[in-house]
């Protein structure tokens, strides 16, 4: 049993943040461990620091790629926050997709899979601009279809069509346009059009999702406070639910068009 917990703790929260040291880690074990004796009714005793470094040494945890040293994580941070000092309304622009967990259906009411939603947010004030929903993998196209929605006039027809209660931010020169280094980002059509535009590109590094934190809570934001609560969600809003996928599939009606009204509204 007391192995078990300690793999449990290094796994939840060792190999995940730098923000727990090895004392908080022993701390957690033994309060676990005397939980566990109170249920079991047997004493199970404690574990000590020479214990947890000696599994966290003959796992190898310290070389993973998600541990970082308390250094290293305070200069990550600390370039993080030029991110947030944004001077002027689009002078930086994020953008970036990701696949919805959400399974939506065709007009005869087949499912057809889980759409991609492509986003772009304004930094400075923190408001969407450029929003594009396709069933097709991320692509380069993906990327100017949400250039075009961004620099498009969205009128009373727009609102109409969509039932938006706000009025969108009209279009208006972008600055600097920051993307993820991915294929889709870096196609030529994508440059070109950058080049027409006026914008500057930026490309953010393999695993730095802080240098895109605007774009990224966004997403976070969206699957908690929306998707998840649609049906056909793939994973249910309540952690106690089994079978989500399964139930995904029954519950599946709404169409991307459908779904993309939902999302812009």
């Amino acid at each position: 049993h007391i192995e078990d917990i300690i793999l449990n703790v290094l796994e939840e929260k060792y190999c995940k943040s730098s923000a727990f040291s090895v004392q908080d880690i022993v701390s957690t074990i033994n309060g676990q461990c005397d939980k566990k004796s109170a249920e079991l009714n047997v004493e199970l005793g404690g574990v000590s620091r020479r214990t947890v470094c000696r599994f966290i040494y003959d796992l190898n945890i310290k070389k993973m790629k998600g541990r970082l040293s308390q250094k290293t994580f305070r200069l990550i941070m600390r370039n993080a926050l030029q991110y947030f000092d944004v001077q002027e309304p689009y002078g930086r622009v994020e953008l970036d997709s990701t696949v919805l967990d959400i399974l939506i259906i065709d007009k005869f009411g087949n499912i057809i899979g889980s759409p991609t939603l492509y986003a772009m947010i304004d930094t400075a004030t923190q408001t969407i601009v450029g929003i594009f929903l396709t069933i097709q993998p991320a692509s380069q196209v993906g990327v100017l279809q949400t250039l075009q929605f961004a620099f498009s006039e969205k009128g009373e027809q727009f609102r109409q069509q969509h039932g938006c209660i706000h009025r969108w931010p009209a279009p208006a020169d972008i600055r600097v346009l920051v993307m993820d280094n991915g294929a889709d980002c870096h196609g030529p059509m994508v440059v070109k059009a950058a080049r027409y535009l006026s914008m500057q590109l930026e490309y953010c590094i393999a695993g730095a999702p802080y240098q895109k934190p605007f774009i990224e809570r966004f997403f976070g934001s969206l699957h908690s406070m929306l998707i998840k609560k649609l049906p056909g969600a793939k994973y249910s809003h309540d952690k106690r639910e089994e079978h989500a996928l399964e139930n995904a599939q029954k519950t599946a009606k709404l169409t991307l068009d459908e779904l993309n009204s939902m999302i812009i509204r």
